[in-house]
């Protein structure tokens, strides 16, 4: 398996150098002719002994020769080779199975040596100028202006680094963008600065269809004293106007009388004139009034007060009194439209008649809250002479708003050098800085007025204080954003939506094939908000990091519960499960992992593998090469079995770099099926013929660690620190919006040595990300 990366570094790469950082002694390591000596005495020798058989010469199957390096200079030379070499010992691609195989201690110590080396030459990489992704723009724009915006349906889609939307090399900006984010500012400013008051409200009306009650004459009739009614839903709280459309037979010497009502409101009494001729005419009589109401589910009725029947009256058309209903109307709200946060700051600035107290105050407030900075006279200046000088003062702040959004300032996240800085040198962030970072990584959202007075007060300088800052923040629910943006990358769910219900031709040996699942938008909805939740709760409560693997419970709806074969568990809603009667565990047992690793009616065990490779332990295995089908099902191996026939096709040596490090890992989850349901045999086609094939699930990991089937893989990571090493990494990109390199391995181990031993929790690891120099400073021009 060749490495598909160059400098910076892939996160498993640094792995056992970090593991080496912390349990070794580095002073000679500094020494650049000390590492040349190592490199001449250690890996030369190494490099004889386990790698010359392939790599000692050039020829049209091998471009890589190693022997030709015999000094820690030639090697330093070419860094990002040496870079591969460590990644491929790292990860036991090399030296091939069938070869001599070096023991731990060897491995361990070349790949220590060449760190240190490569440590030299190696900086570490800045950030840059980092552009709010499409999902913190959305977020940034409802949490200040109080508007919906979707971003992912009006930009085109953000580029993608080291597994993570937040990477500023990879969140470009086009020609395109930039007008996009033009018109777009414009629209935004218009709708948060208007309060529409001029439209109608709305009309819900029940007519007869929706009423109690007997009918008669095209109408609900009541021919003695009782109630015609029906629900309304009221969307919200405020001041509504209930009417209804009657007529009624006249007896005895008073006119028909009705009541409105709703709920136990008693709104009034009315004497009806129109008679059902009349109203079928159009010309009912129609009695409104208004009343004040709590948001959700109320009866209205219409009452007959006064019934009359005297059946021995000389006039017929005297005799009996009856009240006629056609419909019950409600309308409303009728309040105005509540201001929104945004506009109710900007009315707290306003003065007499509407005008600015202070526009200079007012810009100030402004440029703070939507550059995330405090305010500097040259912003206002600039602010000020925008609009035309006789325009009203509604009218300036649009402009000046739509110049706000509009502004780089906004779209992207700026840490500003001063000219006096010198390359190389580290600085602490400013606060606001600070508090724009934390705010982002943590809520995926612009700091609010809290934060912002903290940064302005100078709390987030302190270690503690910035500390417990960064413990209030995962309390707070909006830290829910970092969960589902973290976990949904970091387990690669982003594409699970896009699977249709169809299979899908593949050239990969699965399973047998089953009938295609069901798998509809609620049930992969589902999937996503269990691993969404599952993670949540493991950082909201403090649970050990290797819950993710460990855990024996989840979060399910009765699909999940019905793919899981779960008992009890009914309706939509996720709640928490007990795993503890299954073999199901962790993130590995979820269906959302289980079917975006496989086929849609047959399983991957390659597509498994290279998950866990990438996912939970940091490698990054190169993509397939483009070859035919070789897995096709053939008259030779039709009689095999699953594994046999990855065996076949490991035997093509373009195939088997890969493959000998996924397939054993990804066949030990052979017993969850397409979905993730659980399964002893692999389905059969039907037929007097089938054979049932039981499934074999013992596998290995890259270093020759065995195991046999979940549980048994769990256990296997649980006792590599691969896992912990690699989400560190995962953590720390996705923090910091770029790539790892070799200058990062004290980081990562410092960060470990600081977890509590045996039970680091994943909220304290997230926590030490939060407060290590590399996230809390900045390095100035990339240098080393």
């Amino acid at each position: 398996m060749t490495p598909s990366y160059s400098k910076p570094l892939p996160l498993g790469l640094l792995t056992l150098a970090s593991l080496s950082l912390a349990t070794a002694t580095h002073q000679d390591a500094q020494d650049p002719e000390v590492l040349g000596d190592a490199f001449a005495e250690e890996v030369v020798p190494f490099i004889a002994r386990y790698c010359a058989e392939c790599h000692a010469e050039l020829d049209e199957d091998q471009s890589l020769v190693l022997t030709e390096f015999r000094v820690g200079a030639d090697a330093r030379a070419a860094a990002e080779t040496w870079e591969d070499v460590v990644a491929v010992l790292d990860l036991f691609d090399m030296p091939p199975r069938e070869a001599e195989q070096p023991n731990a201690h060897e491995r361990a110590q070349i790949v220590r040596v060449l760190e240190d080396l490569l440590e030299e030459e190696a900086a570490l990489e800045r950030a840059g100028l980092r552009r709010l992704n499409a999902s913190e723009y959305s977020r940034t724009v409802r949490d200040l202006l109080g508007v919906e915006f979707d971003a992912r349906a009006h930009f085109p889609p953000d580029g993608i680094g080291y597994g993570f939307d937040t990477v500023a090399k990879s969140l470009t900006l086009s020609d395109l963008d930039v007008e996009l984010y033009l018109s777009t500012a414009g629209a935004l400013a218009s709708e948060a600065v208007a309060v529409d008051r001029s439209a109608d409200p709305e009309r819900r009306q029940l007519a007869r269809g929706q009423l109690s009650g007997a009918e008669r004459a095209g109408a609900k009739v009541l021919s003695t004293n009782g109630i015609i009614a029906g629900t309304f839903e009221v969307p919200q709280d405020g001041r509504y106007r209930l009417s209804t459309a009657v007529a009624a037979t006249q007896a005895g010497t008073e006119l028909a009388r009705m009541g409105l009502s709703i709920g136990k409101q008693q709104l009034g009494e009315f004497g009806v004139e129109a008679t059902p001729g009349r109203a079928r005419l159009g010309f009912p009589d129609v009695f409104a009034v208004e009343c004040q109401l709590t948001a959700g589910s109320h009866r209205a009725g219409v009452r007959f007060l006064n019934d009359y029947y005297v059946p021995e009256h000389p006039d017929p058309t005297r005799r009996d009194r009856n009240l006629y209903v056609q419909w019950i109307e409600l309308e409303g709200p009728l309040d105005p439209p509540p201001l929104t946060p945004f506009q109710s700051e900007l009315a707290e600035r306003m003065g007499p008649g509407g005008q600015p107290e202070s526009e200079v105050s007012r810009l100030a407030h402004l440029v703070h809250r939507i550059w995330r900075r405090p305010a500097r006279p040259a912003d206002v200046e600039r602010l000020l002479a925008l609009p035309d000088p006789g325009a009203a003062a509604d009218e300036r702040l649009l402009v000046q708003l739509t110049a706000l959004l509009a502004s780089p300032h906004f779209i992207f996240r700026p840490e500003p050098e001063s000219p006096e800085e010198v390359a190389g040198e580290v600085h602490p962030l400013s606060d606001s800085e600070l508090a724009a970072r934390l705010s982002y990584f943590l809520w995926g959202t612009t700091p609010d007025p809290a934060l912002q007075l903290a940064a302005s007060r100078g709390e987030l300088t302190g270690a503690e204080a910035y500390r417990r800052r960064v413990e209030h923040m995962l309390d707070d629910p909006r830290s829910l954003a970092f969960s589902q943006s973290f976990s949904i990358q970091w387990l690669q769910l982003g594409g699970l939506q896009l699977l249709g219900a169809q299979s899908v031709d593949s050239p990969e040996v699965g399973a047998t094939e089953e009938q295609p699942p069901q798998l509809g938008p609620g049930l992969k909805q589902a999937m996503v908000a269990e691993s969404v939740a599952f993670f949540d709760a493991v950082l909201r409560q403090g649970l050990s990091l290797w819950q993710l693997l460990e855990a024996d419970w989840t979060h399910a709806n009765e699909a999940l519960a019905e793919v899981y074969g779960l008992e009890g568990v009914e309706g939509e809603a996720l709640r928490r499960v007990s795993l503890a009667s299954t073999p199901r565990r962790g993130v590995l047992g979820q269906a959302a992992v289980l079917t975006r690793t496989s086929e849609l009616t047959r399983t991957s065990p390659v597509r498994r593998g290279k998950w866990v490779l990438e996912a939970l332990l940091g490698a990054a295995p190169t993509a397939a090469p483009a070859l035919p089908n070789p897995l096709a099902e053939s008259d030779s191996t039709a009689a095999l079995s699953l594994r046999e026939r990855w065996a076949v096709h490991r035997e093509d040596p373009a195939c088997a770099l890969c493959h000998d490090s996924m397939d054993p890992i990804g066949f030990g989850l052979e017993n969850y099926g397409p979905l993730g349901g659980w399964r002893e045999n692999y389905p059969t086609s039907p037929g007097p013929e089938a054979v049932v094939e039981p499934v074999d699930s013992a596998g290995e990991l890259p270093g020759g660690r065995a195991f046999d089937g979940p549980l048994g893989l769990i256990r296997a990571l649980r006792g590599d620190d691969r896992f912990q090493e690699s989400l560190t990494e995962k953590l720390l990109v996705y923090a910091l919006g770029r790539g790892l390199t070799v200058a990062d391995r004290s980081l990562v181990a410092g960060i470990r040595a600081a977890l509590e031993e045996g039970q680091p929790s994943l909220r304290q690891l997230v926590v030490e990300v939060a407060c290590c120099e590399a996230f809390t400073h900045r390095r100035v021009g990339g240098g080393k």
